[in-house]
């Protein structure tokens, strides 16, 4: 969260306050070489404010200090739903919002989007459903579709693999279930450490 912030709220501001300086340098008095190399300067540059953009919002979804964790699972299962499809969110317990190490909010949101995705795109489901709770053992994220089933962890695929990564990272897991015409389940556990939110 503290890179996140500083990102947004120190080198964002400063590389474009910056790129507002060359701007006001060509005056239109400029030899032409000199004025080139201004406007190069100010390209590079907002494609750096860009990058920096994408990297605030890489490390840390907007829709998580916009929504919570809760609400934002929510809105991309809603945006993943398929005009006849049914999406539930189901929270067993309080939303937690801020009660959650970051780490743990964002690879949980990295993994219900990912598993809401591959549902859409590939099982043909009806319903799908998104379960989350604490336990003693962590956040527990469960998606579960009434599809085709059968679905295969491709070689080279960010999907699964990717879920799985991003459980592991913080020591949990990510299990995937699924039986051809029996529809497929996601179940991850993220251990939440002992302390204060980080």
């Amino acid at each position: 969260r503290r890179v996140r912030q500083d990102l947004h709220d120190g080198l964002g501001p400063h590389l474009a306050g910056v790129t507002l300086q060359l701007s006001a340098l060509d005056d239109g008095t400029l030899p032409a070489p000199a004025s080139d190399a201004l406007a190069e300067a100010r390209r590079r540059l907002r494609q750096s404010v860009a990058e920096v953009r994408r990297i605030v919002d890489g490390l840390r979804p907007p829709a998580l200090d916009e929504l919570g964790l809760v609400e934002a699972v929510r809105a991309q299962a809603l945006g993943w739903a398929a005009p006849d499809q049914r999406v539930d969110v189901r929270v067993d317990g309080a939303s937690w919002r801020g009660g959650l190490p970051a780490a743990v909010e964002v690879a949980a949101y990295r993994i219900a989007a990912e598993a809401l995705a591959n549902a859409a795109r590939h099982s043909g489901a009806s319903t799908v459903t998104v379960a989350m709770g604490r336990d003693d053992d962590g956040l527990r994220l469960r998606v579960t579709d009434d599809g085709v089933g059968g679905a295969v962890s491709r070689a080279g695929g960010l999907g699964l693999p990717g879920m799985r990564a991003r459980a592991e990272e913080l020591g949990g897991s990510c299990m995937l279930r699924t039986e051809a015409g029996h529809g497929t389940v996601v179940d991850v556990v993220l251990p939440i450490p002992a302390g204060p939110a980080s």
